[in-house]
């Protein structure tokens, strides 16, 4: 798994649902932390209790609520960072961003035509992996 083989040990995931790939993602690696963001109470609940029954509450952080709302708080950064939920990238991206440390991953969906450079012959309909090797220019946060 790309945590594993990055020597990831923290990880922002937003949108849990019941947990699945924050699992796998908190199982990579014995020294990974995984804080995940859920809205849906009884995703939020289901996932909780699966973390609970495998063993892995103690590396996982269940961030109940609204993710625009946890965003501008969130200290970075995360060596990895992963969005699937289909967000408002103008709001948003700076605190992905920002989160995001240098040399780390933005794995989010739909993102490709907003990045500086993006070559626009290719698609932006589609799972997007960004390596944070460069600044981004809007980087700050909004708070």
């Amino acid at each position: 798994m790309i945590v594993a083989a990055l020597s990831i040990t923290r990880v922002l995931e937003i949108g849990c649902g019941i947990g699945y790939q924050t699992a796998c993602l908190a199982s990579a690696t014995p020294d990974v932390l995984v804080e995940t963001i859920e809205n849906d109470p009884l995703h939020a609940d289901l996932a909780q209790a699966e973390f609970e029954q495998l063993g892995l509450s103690s590396r996982i952080t269940v961030l109940r609520g609204d993710a625009e709302s946890f965003l501008p708080a969130l200290d970075g950064p995360y060596g990895l960072v992963m969005e699937d939920g289909g967000i408002d990238y103008d709001r948003w991206l700076p605190d992905l961003t920002r989160l995001t440390e240098r040399g780390g991953l933005l794995i989010t969906s739909q993102l490709a035509g907003r990045l500086p450079g993006w070559d626009p012959r290719l698609p932006t309909e589609a799972l997007t992996i960004v390596r944070a090797s460069f600044s981004y220019p809007h980087a700050q946060s909004r708070t």
